[in-house]
């Protein structure tokens, strides 16, 4: 069983980027302006951005931090609605139909709690502020090194959640199907590219890294 990438996520990315292109041309922009998870490096990223221009430099700032912070969670939402409708689609045993509806919404708010309070922490990791619109842009992503910590959180949640909402013939059936979640998990934050301890530590490496910006503010 493999998690498939909701089409919501696919469509999100595209008004996203639609966004970000009716404010500056993407040829003016940073990489991680239209593409906060830079080609899949960063699992959970994302990009906020303010046109206003009646306040302060750092009120300003502030908002594209908590708008990027938003769509970090919207993602967060949309992976746990994907995983949830696989998981009671293609491989639980829960007898109750009724149940399955119990289940998703379980699993939704289990994999939200578990990710709030990273994403509530989560720090600019660069800033740019078009010189032309004025237009602020903040990158923001949960640490790589802290997902797997998360994914084990996800998990235990979950099927806390679950066992104490949806029904199971036997133990037995419920154990084969939480380990057909776990995989579903698994699938759903995992990185792209290599998995070599070189390639997990160039997150880090480029978070340290000074980003170039126009009139950056502190990152924290």
């Amino acid at each position: 069983m493999h998690y498939t990438p909701s089409s919501h996520i696919i469509v999100a990315l595209s008004l996203f980027i639609s966004m970000v292109s009716a404010v500056d041309p993407p040829g003016d922009l940073p990489g991680w302006a239209t593409d906060p998870t830079m080609g899949g490096k960063y699992t959970l990223a994302a990009c906020g951005l303010n046109s206003d221009k009646g306040e302060g430099f750092t009120q300003r700032r502030n908002k594209a931090v908590s708008k990027a912070r938003d769509g970090l969670t919207q993602i967060i939402c949309t992976k746990a609605e994907a995983i949830a409708k696989s998981w009671t689609r293609d491989g639980s045993t829960i007898v109750v139909q009724d149940d399955r509806g119990l289940a998703v919404k379980s699993l939704v708010d289990a994999v939200n709690l578990a990710a709030d309070s990273l994403i509530q922490k989560t720090v600019q990791r660069a800033f740019f502020q078009n010189p032309q619109s004025g237009t602020q842009y903040v990158w923001i992503y949960i640490d790589p090194v802290a997902i797997p910590q998360l994914v084990t959180e996800i998990k235990a949640k979950a099927r806390e959640a679950v066992e104490k909402t949806v029904h199971f013939p036997k133990a037995g059936d419920a154990d084969a199907s939480f380990q057909d979640l776990n995989l579903i998990v698994d699938s759903a934050f995992s990185a792209k590219g290599k998995d070599d301890q070189s390639k997990r530590n160039e997150p880090e490496k480029a978070a340290e890294e000074p980003p170039a910006v126009i009139g950056a503010p502190p990152t924290k």
